[in-house]
């Protein structure tokens, strides 16, 4: 590896940790789907080199790994987004429509979820209870349980997460449940569709767009994200 090689290396290991602490979420989200192609570059380049600094760049691209293990945005190419087939307004509606226990529709097996860590992380991570298996357009606004509508969805990452994720999906079921109560079915369908839209193209778009331009604060203890104790693995 030539000195110009290992300084290029260098900067770009730089401009990674830096990014990684900030708080300015666009850049990060933008970094998250870049860095698979970065990964892809790097990992090419070093082929090309030998010795201890090649050992430096392919730990530097595990590292590239683990920061592009948690994705703000799902993957488009993985998760497009799918919908219930046959699921008419008034189904989703329903009170326990989604509930397993009540009969619901939510159907996501272990066999699935662990399709779901391998085609994102390429296995299972050593802490899958750090992510929730979500659904991109959530069952309470006609999402399906096709694999092309789950991904890995963090509860960790701030400020964006599977707390503030939720709390969107229930603001939007609630809203389509008063229109079709108040307005009847012909404009409930239509804010269900633009709703699905919204979702699948950018999760955190629609939340800006519906709820606040920022994430707000959780309103309940449920909605805090899991945090570690100290000592804990």
């Amino acid at each position: 590896m030539t000195k110009e090689q290992e300084k290029t290396l260098i900067e770009i290991n730089d401009i990674f940790a830096r990014q990684r602490d900030r708080i300015e979420v666009r850049r990060a989200v933008e970094l998250t789907e870049n860095v698979n192609a970065w990964k892809d570059a790097l990992g090419a380049w070093l082929k090309k080199c030998r010795g201890a600094k090649t050992q430096a760049g392919l730990l530097f691209l595990i590292c590239l790994s683990a920061f592009a293990s948690d994705p703000i945005l799902p993957n488009p190419a993985l998760t497009p987004g799918d919908l219930m087939p046959g699921a008419t307004i008034e189904q989703i509606c329903t009170k326990g429509y989604a509930n397993t226990f009540n009969g619901g529709v939510r159907n996501v097996p272990e066999s699935l979820k662990k399709k779901v860590f391998i085609q994102y992380f390429g296995a299972v991570p050593s802490h899958p209870g750090d992510y929730e298996i979500d659904h991109l357009v959530s069952l309470c606004i006609g999402g399906s349980n096709s694999i092309s509508n789950l991904w890995p969805q963090s509860y960790l990452t701030q400020p964006w997460n599977s707390h503030v994720k939720d709390r969107l999906e229930n603001t939007l079921a609630a809203n389509v449940r008063r229109t079709l109560k108040t307005a009847g079915h012909a404009k409930a369908v239509a804010l269900l569709s633009q709703y699905q839209r919204d979702v699948a193209a950018n999760w955190t778009n629609a939340y800006a767009k519906y709820i606040s331009p920022t994430v707000l604060p959780p309103k309940h203890p449920k909605e805090v994200p899991m945090t570690k104790k100290k000592g804990e693995p």
